[in-house]
């Protein structure tokens, strides 16, 4: 029987990777192969430091990753910053040539960010939606909106509550406690996952490119915008949206706010479930930086 393309427990290692990559490319037998990082949803190795393959740690992700491909098809060339480009696809997983940046730090959120990024946000989502209908992305009619990462990061801190300090915890409850405001403005094409980690910048905090584009869908831009909050706190994102010409409604900077406050939480259970103190930390500092008290 031919194994599936995919790895249900995400324990695929770097030998069974180069494997897989070697059969399915041939001109890459032999070379250097890396376990590289992962997400919930992925793994990624790195090969010759010069390619990323990503493989989905389950089959519904692996069809995420379908579209994914088709998406940034799509988009190549359209944003003013780079986006992977997969030239290399098989079953079940793909690889695209390591993009140049560092992941932004939320301590390297400097004035250079801002016009780079309102730049970026402003070009993906006045992007004519109905360009990208045909690809099936999650919309409003979906489980994508703020109730559903609500209760999705509920269920995830129940799952690692005992793995948390007691203030910890009670702080990511307080967060999860506010009722999400209904989206107001238009819907757009957005990234949906933009974390630090999805950013790339140059040395002088600057966007230069955007990964991870998994989770795209058409949606509410404040899910996108929530990175100026997560990073840098209400200044920062006072400030890219002074450069942001996406269009901006009266509510959007309350569900940006909450959006980021959702991140945190999801930074510290993420960190907490993969044992990674570092995603924690961040998770700690921007709940600080944005003030995880009260509503949005």
């Amino acid at each position: 029987m031919t194994p599936k393309p995919w790895d249900p427990d995400g324990t695929l290692g770097a030998e069974a990777a180069r494997t897989r990559i070697a059969a399915a490319f041939p001109a890459l037998r032999g070379r250097d192969v890396r376990y590289f990082d992962e997400g919930f949803d992925y793994l990624l190795f790195e090969v010759d430091r010069t390619w990323l393959f990503r493989f989905p740690k389950l089959e519904a992700c692996a069809q995420r990753l379908d579209r994914e491909v088709e998406l940034l098809r799509r988009l190549d060339g359209r944003l003013p910053v780079a986006v992977p480009r997969y030239e290399m696809r098989a079953a079940g997983f793909a690889g695209y040539r390591r993009l140049e940046g560092e992941p932004l730090r939320l301590s390297a959120a400097r004035p250079a960010f801002a016009p780079g990024f309102a730049a970026f946000a402003s070009a993906l989502h006045t992007l004519p939606v109905e360009e990208f209908e045909a690809i099936s992305l999650p919309g409003q009619d979906d489980e994508v909106g703020l109730e559903a990462s609500r209760a999705a990061l509920a269920t995830r801190l129940d799952e690692i509550h005992s793995r948390l300090a007691a203030e910890v915890g009670a702080k990511c409850r307080d967060v999860l406690a506010v009722e999400p405001p209904a989206a107001a403005g238009a819907i757009r094409l957005v990234h949906g996952d933009l974390g630090p980690e999805h950013l790339l910048t140059d040395s002088e905090g600057a966007l230069v490119a955007v990964i991870d584009w998994g989770d795209a869908l058409l949606s509410d831009p404040a899910l996108d915008l929530a990175v100026g909050y997560f990073a840098g706190g209400e200044r920062l994102f006072d400030e890219v949206l002074l450069h942001y010409t996406g269009g901006i409604d009266t509510g959007l900077p309350a569900r940006a706010r909450l959006v980021a406050l959702y991140m945190a939480v999801g930074c510290i259970t993420f960190g907490t479930r993969l044992g990674r103190p570092t995603a924690v930390r961040t998770g700690l500092a921007a709940l600080e930086q944005i003030g995880s008290g009260g509503g949005p």
